[in-house]
């Protein structure tokens, strides 16, 4: 309590704790972490070699698609289709709700500012108008 900091003393690491080990001594800890150009962006300071960083990240990263099995990346697998509460839904099910729901004749609308009466009317006034278009001239 003697330290002129004024701040709350430090956490101390656990004697058993895995990160206190050394890397020596844990040999597989080593590619956990990530590669040294990724561990690189994690250290304080001034980067100055992030073009080369970041192409070195993205060579590592292409190579390590290409080494993956396409299968295992989800290629050739069925598209799987959620409803809004995330669960399954089966693909031949929607497709039938979609044409079951385009077979269905849509109710006729009411047209709002027109009679019935007109309606009629009008539609017969064309129907007669184009059956005079339909006729001889002379």
């Amino acid at each position: 309590r003697d330290s002129p900091d004024a701040s709350p003393p430090r956490r101390r690491e656990r004697h058993d704790a895995p990160e206190a080990l050394s890397r020596q001594q844990l040999p597989g800890l080593e590619g956990s972490r990530g590669s040294k150009a990724a561990r690189s962006f994690c250290t304080p300071g001034l980067h100055t070699n992030v073009a080369s960083e970041v192409a070195e990240l993205t060579r590592a990263r292409d190579q390590q698609l290409q080494a993956a099995d396409p299968s295992a990346l989800g290629a050739g697998a069925s598209t799987v289709r959620r409803d809004k509460y995330g669960r399954k839904i089966d693909a031949s099910a929607v497709i039938e709700q979609d044409e079951h729901a385009a077979s269905q004749a849509k109710p006729v609308e009411p047209v709002w500012g027109k009679g019935l009466v007109q309606q009629r009317s009008r539609k017969e006034q064309i129907e007669h108008e184009r059956k005079m278009a339909a006729r001889p001239l002379a």
